[in-house]
């Protein structure tokens, strides 16, 4: 690894879990981002920082301004599946840079609720203990074409999904909602499905932000590998990732840390999505290296 990878520094929690995540890249790896984290690199200027997961709750999220400073110093700041998404979408005119499907889809519009992406989990683990709704949709798009399920009767799913408090969104409550529409024989099919093979975008994401960081940073593919490089911010993005600059929306959000001694717990979101049951399916395609796109 090059002196500049080590140089990089990660937040992430349940979308990665740290440990994969120390496995894919050589850097410092923190847990999920929260008001004040990003202070002391204003002085130490780190080559990049990527943020995948961050909390909101009883510590306040990490704010644009934050992440602005640091951009204004010239360290280069990526954002993919979680939190780290979300301030992509706002801050994309000013240097940061979104990676993943789910930072497509909130620049697009296509999703808007920011608990699409909140989830609770056990901080002693990093294991989720909902399932975020976003994994969701592509869960189900995915049992879709496998045949497991009907166009129509995943969308009802997602429907029944969406009014749901975040942290009630189970896999076992998708379960429930899929033996309620689609039979029990089915559901069982679908629980199955869920439990082995099912796409998790969210750690997707997490590891195209690591691998957009590495190919930025760590070496030059030029010299086989195993030279370091500098910072090559103007190289096309790899297949699934997109650094083209976005006006902020607003949107605002992330991974939610509970008081509780266990686990990540409400959020005070309290904006519903403002997506009609027409609206959550996508017609056109968004680039997804496996072809699935989310219910």
């Amino acid at each position: 690894m090059c002196a500049d990878c080590s140089r990089v520094v990660v937040f992430t929690g349940p979308s990665l879990h740290p440990r994969a995540a120390a496995a894919l890249l050589n850097a410092t790896i923190l847990p999920p981002i929260k008001r004040g984290d990003l202070e002391p690199f204003l002085a130490s200027k780190p080559a990049a920082v990527g943020i995948i997961d961050g909390e909101f709750y009883q510590s306040l999220a990490v704010s644009p301004k934050e992440v602005l400073a640091l951009l204004e110093t010239g360290v280069a700041v990526y954002g993919a599946a979680s939190m780290g998404a979300l301030r992509a979408v706002e801050l994309g005119r000013y240097g940061m840079i979104g990676v993943g499907s789910v930072f497509r889809l909130f620049r697009r519009g296509v999703l808007d609720s920011d608990d699409e992406v909140a989830v609770t989990y056990c901080k002693e683990t990093w294991r989720p203990l909902s399932e975020p709704l976003v994994n969701t949709r592509y869960a189900l798009r995915a049992a879709v074409r496998k045949g497991i399920l009907t166009g129509m009767e995943a969308a009802r799913i997602i429907s029944n999904l969406r009014p749901v408090y975040f942290p009630e969104r189970t896999r076992e409550l998708a379960f429930r909602l899929a033996r309620d529409v689609a039979g029990a024989d089915r559901a069982l099919a679908l629980r199955n499905f869920l439990a082995t093979e099912a796409p998790n975008i969210k750690e997707r994401d997490a590891k195209l932000l690591l691998q957009r960081i590495r190919q930025d940073f760590c070496y030059d593919a030029r010299d086989g590998g195993k030279q370091a490089c500098h910072r090559r911010l103007e190289s096309p993005p790899s297949p699934g990732m997109d650094s083209r600059p976005e006006s902020p929306d607003g949107a605002v959000g992330g991974v939610v840390r509970s008081p509780s001694a266990n686990s990540v717990g409400t959020s005070g979101l309290s904006r519903a999505s403002r997506l009609t049951p027409a609206a959550v399916r996508i017609t056109k395609p968004i680039g997804e290296a496996d072809g699935t796109k989310p219910i």
